[in-house]
């Protein structure tokens, strides 16, 4: 289930995930987009936390099935994805976390 659609440059109110679990975002990014990269960025009070994000294209992603996964993880609070080049069309963010979690999202277009 999605739980929010999410709006490019918006950050959102303090979100909650229950731990080992994922919690799913979605966005589109319209043809216009296509050349621009995104950038994703979630921040947690809790500097230790595990968290994993998740893309995939016109589905939800898994922890096993998914399109794309960052290269970088969550350090001191911050995981920071640069994702180039996305296609474009409906796009759905999975965010995993080992432990129960508050954190905010931001999806960004950047040139």
């Amino acid at each position: 289930q999605i739980s929010d659609k999410h709006e490019f440059g918006k950050v959102d109110r303090i979100l909650h995930i229950t731990g080992g679990s994922i919690r799913y975002f979605s966005f589109y990014v319209d043809p216009s987009l296509v050349g621009y990269s995104l950038r994703i960025t979630i921040r947690s009070a809790a500097e230790k936390a595990m968290v994993l994000a998740y893309l995939r294209k016109d589905a939800l992603p898994q922890t096993s099935v998914f399109d794309m996964h960052p290269d970088v993880i969550m350090q001191n609070g911050l995981l920071d994805w640069h994702v180039r080049f996305p296609s474009s069309g409906h796009w759905y963010l999975g965010v995993f976390s080992s432990s129960s979690l508050q954190f905010t999202l931001r999806v960004e277009v950047e040139a």
